[in-house]
């Protein structure tokens, strides 16, 4: 009857509800807003009765009462609709209104502001769902940690897909070429190795694989979606793509299809699958599509979809407690070496002659000596040697930690930092490294510092390099020889053709002629290493030329990138730089042709 125009343009809301007047259908009197409104989710709270039949068949409703799990936002719920639950089924019954609550915060936008429409931060669903992906947003959701308001936009999407979405899926896609280029065929008899009978990196990710299960059955049944999927990204990205499948790239490159191709090729095949199944919660379209590919095109009789196959179980027999003991120590050992390398400048393609390992832990050195071949290797390392004393070649500075000292001593701070500089530096950054409290003295008594009271600052002896794990110490030997020189240079010159055989398209099993033209000590050392070479760089033929100066004579055209230059009769040529030296090579695809000379 009237309000209409105050009222246009606004929510059904107060005070603009209030404007509008209609007339009573029955009566013709005028009729307002009733003035007391109840919450709706107070109604919603009858929701497990009213739906279920509570009140005509009470045994169909007993069959579902109580819900296994309900989920809303905790913020707005807890006083709503789970109180309204609980009240009202205490009212009614003497069972609980819910098995479980799976509750969360709040979704703000990247700048952790809250969405509104009017403000213009509003992201709908279909248009994320369509620029983003829809698999995408489930992963930041299900890692996100629920007590936390979790930021949603475009660029922390695009975080979470080159994070993990993508070295899965490059991961899948290294298989998938690589199968594809031999033919593997899961299914066959041939290829089935026994795990036993399989090295010891196939054994290990086997055992992972098998420990996530058990990690993720019980995030899951604990209703920790967070944990389920922070365990399979660590298992992806740390343990399968930049572990197994970086550490064997060879066994699937290599030309023999042999046992120990299959082998590689079944654990990573078991892997694929396996990771898919336990991906199907959270990523059902991703998961799918690597099942259509990895299984329905070798196995016809298999279920058409992966949401129809049963979620993995643990087999505890193929799970090696101290393979994988083994390897935890081994991953730190190496992540220490790395980071000595970074810190002495030195690039892993250099060979050095010795990595000397201490730990407080004896049987850490026992794992480390029992898989020795495996961290000179990644390390490029000679040999390992364990450290009785890493004063021997390390030094240490101590330092109290002021920022959390400084607020807890007050006073007594100046005291505690020169007690504390009395003591044995050595033996200081021993207890921190064990995690050990160290009792100091002080004006007012004794006081105990906890190790992140204390900040240990390593320093190398010339000829060396350190860096410390969470219970270790690294000691790389830094010096360099003739010999190892010349091998560094000849690890370059395969790296050099790699990439050039990248940059100039050819596919991964192309057979190549190489013709170079470099300085002697660089055609001395590929000399020295002919065939490790031309192994590597799927090389039949290989001719240098020796050229003094070499590496001030290349054309600029050349010189630069990206990429080198493609010439008429199919070579393409480009420059490498081997160690200190310019290299100019010459690589042209073929079919090998028997030589003397070759």
């Amino acid at each position: 009857m009237s309000g209409w125009e105050a009222f246009a343009g606004h929510t059904p809301h107060r005070p603009w509800i209030d404007e509008v007047k209609i007339a009573c259908s029955a009566c013709g009197q005028v009729v307002s807003r009733i003035p007391d409104v109840g919450n709706p989710w107070l109604d919603a709270g009858i929701v497990p009765f009213s739906t279920l039949d509570y009140r005509h068949n009470p045994e169909y409703w007993a069959e579902w009462f109580p819900a296994d799990m309900i989920s809303e936002s905790f913020p707005g719920q807890f006083r709503n609709w789970f109180y309204s639950m609980i009240a009202q089924t205490t009212a009614l019954v003497t069972s609980p209104a819910f098995v479980t609550v799976f509750s969360y915060a709040l979704m703000r936008d990247e700048k952790g502001e809250e969405m509104h429409k009017s403000k213009g931060n509003a992201i709908w669903f279909d248009e994320a769902a369509d620029e983003i992906g829809v698999d995408v947003m489930r992963w930041l959701f299900a890692r996100a940690n629920p007590d936390a308001n979790l930021n949603f936009g475009l660029h922390i999407t695009d975080d979470v897909r080159r994070r993990f979405i993508l070295p899965l899926w490059n991961s899948y896609a290294f298989f998938a070429t690589y199968a594809a280029i031999d033919r593997f065929d899961p299914t066959l008899a041939e290829n089935q190795i026994a795990l036993a009978d399989r090295t010891v990196l196939d054994r290990w990710i086997i055992s992972q694989l098998h420990l996530l299960i058990s990690d993720v059955r019980f995030a899951l049944d604990e209703y920790a979606p967070d944990r389920a999927s922070w365990a399979i990204e660590r298992f992806t990205i740390d343990e399968l793509s930049n572990w197994y499948i970086r550490r064997n790239r060879r066994r699937f490159w290599k030309s023999e299809n042999d046992a120990d191709k299959a082998a590689a090729y079944q654990t990573l095949y078991e892997c694929l699958v396996t990771l898919a199944q336990l991906l199907a919660p959270f990523l059902p379209f991703l998961a799918d599509a690597m099942y259509q590919n990895l299984v329905r095109t070798v196995d016809h009789r298999a279920v058409p979809s992966i949401h129809l196959t049963d979620f993995p179980v643990v087999a505890r027999g193929r799970i090696d407690a101290t393979l994988s003991q083994d390897m935890d120590a081994v991953l730190e050992v190496v992540g220490a070496g790395h980071a000595a390398r970074q810190e002495a400048a030195i690039k892993v393609r250099q060979p050095l002659a010795a990595l000397f390992v201490y730990s407080r832990e004896p049987e850490m050195i026992e794992s480390i000596l029992r898989l020795h071949d495996l961290v000179e290797d990644e390390l490029n390392v000679k040999s390992i040697e364990p450290l009785a004393d890493p004063g021997r070649y390390v030094t240490y500075t101590i330092r109290p930690n002021l920022r959390t000292l400084g607020p807890r001593l007050g006073n007594q701070l100046a005291s505690v930092c020169e007690s504390l500089a009395s003591l044995d530096p050595s033996s200081v950054a021993a207890s921190v490294e064990a995690r050990e409290p160290i009792v100091v003295s002080s004006a007012d008594g004794e006081v105990t510092l906890e190790p992140s009271d204390i900040l240990v600052d390593p320093s190398k002896l010339p000829g060396f390099a350190a860096a410390h794990g969470a219970r270790s110490t690294v000691v790389l030997d830094t010096s360099l020889t003739p010999r190892l020189i010349q091998e560094g240079m000849v690890r370059d010159f395969v790296r050099g053709i790699q990439d050039a055989r990248k940059q100039a398209g050819y596919r991964i099993d192309d057979t190549i002629a190489v013709d170079f033209v470099a300085d002697p000590e660089v055609v001395w050392a590929v000399d020295a290493h002919r065939q490790y070479v031309m192994t590597e760089t799927l090389a039949f033929k290989l001719v240098a030329e020796t050229a003094t100066g070499a590496s001030d004579a290349v054309e600029p055209a050349v010189v630069e990138g990206p990429g080198g230059l493609v010439f008429g009769d199919g070579w393409y040529v480009d420059q490498i730089s081997v160690g200190s030296h310019h290299v100019r090579i010459a690589l042209r695809t073929g079919v090998p042709v028997p030589s003397s000379q070759d």
